[in-house]
């Protein structure tokens, strides 16, 4: 049973290590593929034990890797020139060598011995005597403590680098290799404008060998190789930073017992070159969080309820916090000369974390008439919140997640509750701005008129009185220039709504804030900025990299906008449906045009983020069901102002033959999904060629072959369940 136990858990640690790595990719392999400058034999002369990774006893620093290919010095790959070894113990050990080294028309040359405790003593051709242990599986703790902090941040991008080696690439197993060996070196970087990691890849050559370039703005937390190392790490623009990681230390093994205990066991990881001391140092403490994690997974997992009572949560949210703090500074006490930097990243995560965590309860309040947190547990948030610092802002990924929290909980139990936009204050603008002119005054004097007398009448004759002077209105406002100037005051009064100015104390704060709040408005939309809100966003960003990649997006709808539709009859005409009353007549209308096809229905909204990314992955799953005509996707989109809708379609490029958007009038739309029941977005069906309802809780594209399958099920066999034996 221990046997069948042990081989369960290693598997599925097996398939997560496989599946969490992927991403985007800029590599740089050239240097690392030239020919090595001596003889391959030449190379093997380097005696076994004086090859590994060395590290100053003095300053604690990892100084040189000698490996039998190559060696590491001054974070990059060094080719041997020659190795000489001078004398020989009894046992034919060696006493003395002397090692050259050579890079890019440099060389450097060591002079080693190594002491009775199997220390190595290096001497190089400039520099001091170093005595050097050999690193293992835990890297030891820095002699003295190291107060440099981090650069002043300068909201400004640069490329940040890692190189690394993985030790032991070629030495494992073949039934680790596709799990271990199968993805390239992945670096995951939070996007501080758009909130998404984005991932850099480096290819790993034949030797285990990898370079990645990728831009990076002030100081931040890393994800690094997430499925396989699965290392945290921080650096700053400009940062080249070299890993060595021993792969052998990375294969599951028996006596693990459960995945916890593979985490908890030391593995060899080492960094080099900037801020390498920091990232040492959170090596090493990465076991102690772990074991923290341990510790509370009974908060975690028994005791924490996102619709437990505010004080229910924050007990739990408080022992929890207390415990790690506990575990964190038994570790200082023990390691009394750690960094500032460590010191500080780590107390300031932690006290990011629960705010996070705290914050992110608010959503438990969500339908329940009464938004408002307690104030004991808001009293706790603002003591636990750190001081908002302009070098932490872009550090911790968890600074992101509570800040929109924060901001929009305070939005929504203080902020605006409506936004009113008279006549009186539009017509004003309008003047204010030089285009209230020509027609539009003598159509925007009436329309004051007209309002003025509506507004004085009995109330009674409101209704009626409005009614009779619909189409001046309806002109009214629909005159481009008024709808530019709803649009300019609309905006005026939601970003003076918002309470990020006054919550963000400092600059930077506030220009992040509003950088996410202007993605937001891209993202929701899919259309670009007007010349009105281009001119705002930079007034609140302020910081030109932030700017420029808001502009970047912006452009990229526009140029969406300007592409236009593929297909322009997948878009469907809802006119003549405004009608329907009864929901059963209605869907059988908008089915009947793909009787004798196999329907995929997707209840959609432009405002939906699950919508959209489950879209960007529907064209793998129509080229794999390619050439055939018995099968439709049926879109209808939820509450979608009409030019968001078409930009979302026409960016995802989903039309076709065998595509058709429907965007129905509310009502209409309305009805359709309580006939489905649909409560969640996005929600798909399955119909049959007879136009019956098969499936109402239908796989996602996000599922991939599974869907495909059950697609491909009902037009073979009529169900979405395939018979005991069927192919694809």
């Amino acid at each position: 049973m221990k046997m069948m136990f042990t081989k369960c858990w290693l598997s599925r640690l097996l398939v997560v290590a496989f599946l969490l790595v992927g991403g985007c990719c800029f590599s740089d392999l050239s240097a690392m593929g030239k020919a090595m400058s001596v003889e391959h034999s030449k190379v093997l002369t380097l005696p076994e034990e004086w090859q590994g990774n060395w590290i100053d006893t003095k300053s604690n620093e990892w100084v040189v890797g000698f490996f039998k290919p190559f060696a590491i010095y001054q974070s990059d790959f060094w080719d041997y020139v020659s190795v000489q070894i001078v004398g020989q113990t009894a046992d034919e050990k060696p006493v003395n060598a002397v090692v050259t080294l050579a890079k890019d028309g440099r060389s450097v040359r060591f002079s080693m011995k190594q002491d009775k405790k199997g220390r190595l003593v290096l001497q190089p051709s400039s520099g001091k005597t170093m005595t050097c242990i050999k690193a293992g599986t835990q890297y030891p703790m820095y002699p003295k403590k190291d107060k440099a902090f981090f650069t002043e941040p300068t909201f400004r991008v640069d490329t940040a680098t890692i190189i690394g080696y993985f030790h032991h690439w070629n030495a494992i197993p073949d039934r680790f290799a596709a799990s271990i060996k199968g993805n390239p070196f992945t670096v995951a970087v939070h996007n501080l404008v758009t909130g998404n990691q984005d991932k850099h890849m480096g290819d790993i050559d034949s030797l285990g060998r990898f370079k990645v370039r990728f831009p990076l703005l002030n100081a931040q937390e890393l994800y690094v190789d997430w499925g396989r190392l699965t290392s945290q790490a921080v650096m700053e623009p400009g940062d080249t930073l070299f890993l060595c990681a021993d792969l052998l230390d990375f294969i599951p093994r028996e006596e693990d017992g459960s995945m916890f205990g593979y985490r908890l066991r030391p593995k060899q990881v080492l960094f080099m070159g900037e801020n390498a001391r920091l990232n040492n140092e959170l090596e090493r403490y990465k076991l102690t969080k772990w074991s923290a994690s341990i510790r509370t997974l009974g908060f975690n997992t028994a005791n924490t309820n996102q619709r437990e009572s505010d004080s229910a949560f924050l007990s739990v949210k408080k022992k929890e916090y207390e415990l790690r703090v506990a575990v964190l500074d038994s570790f200082l006490t023990t390691y009394p000369t750690a960094s500032t930097k460590f010191v500080r990243f780590c107390r300031n995560w932690e006290d990011w974390n629960v705010v996070r965590d705290l914050m992110q309860h608010r959503f438990s309040h969500f339908g329940t008439g009464d938004l408002r947190l307690d104030p004991a547990f808001l009293a706790y948030v603002r003591e636990k919140m750190p001081v908002m610092e302009p070098w932490m802002l872009t550090l911790f990924r968890e600074y992101y997640t509570f800040t929109r929290d924060w901001v929009e909980y305070h939005n929504s139990v203080d902020g605006n509750r409506g936004i009113n936009v008279t006549i009186d204050s539009l017509v004003a603008h309008l003047k204010r701005t030089g285009v209230y002119e020509g027609e539009l005054v003598l159509l925007g004097d009436s329309i004051i008129s007209l309002a003025k007398m509506i507004n004085e009448a009995d109330t009674s004759l409101q209704q009626s009185m409005y009614e009779a002077n619909k189409d001046k209105f309806d002109r009214f406002y629909g005159h481009p220039v008024v709808k530019v100037g709803i649009e300019y005051l609309f905006e005026d009064a939601t970003d003076a709504g918002d309470k990020g100015d006054s919550l963000l104390t400092c600059l930077p704060a506030r220009a992040l804030w509003w950088a996410h709040r202007y993605f937001e408005k891209l993202d929701q939309h899919h259309l670009p900025f007007s010349s009105r809100q281009l001119q705002r966003m930079r007034e609140k960003v302020v910081y030109p990299d932030l700017v420029a990649q808001l502009e970047q997006i912006s452009a990229f709808y526009a140029n969406v906008k300007n592409k236009g539709m593929t297909y322009e009859a997948s878009l469907k005409n809802t006119e003549h449906l405004k009608e329907y009353t009864d929901a059963k007549a209605l869907f059988d209308t908008l089915i009947a045009p793909y009787r004798g096809k196999v329907i995929y229905l997707d209840f959609w909204g432009t405002w939906c983020g699950p919508c959209k990314e489950n879209m960007k992955l529907v064209k793998p799953l129509k080229e794999k069901l390619e050439g055939r005509n018995d099968i439709v996707f049926m879109y209808l989109a939820n509450r979608s102002p009409e030019e968001d809708w078409k930009s979302v379609i026409a960016e995802m490029d989903l039309t076709g033959e065998n595509v058709v958007h429907y965007r129905l009038p509310e009502n209409q739309q309305a009805m359709i999904e309580r006939l489905f029941n649909v409560s969640k977005f996005p929600t798909y069906l399955l119909i049959n060629k007879e136009g019956v309802v098969m499936d109402t809780d239908a796989k996602s594209p996000r599922e991939g072959i599974e869907t495909f399958k059950q697609i491909s099920s009902m037009i073979l066999y009529g169900t979405p369940t395939p018979p005991e034996g069927a192919s694809f």
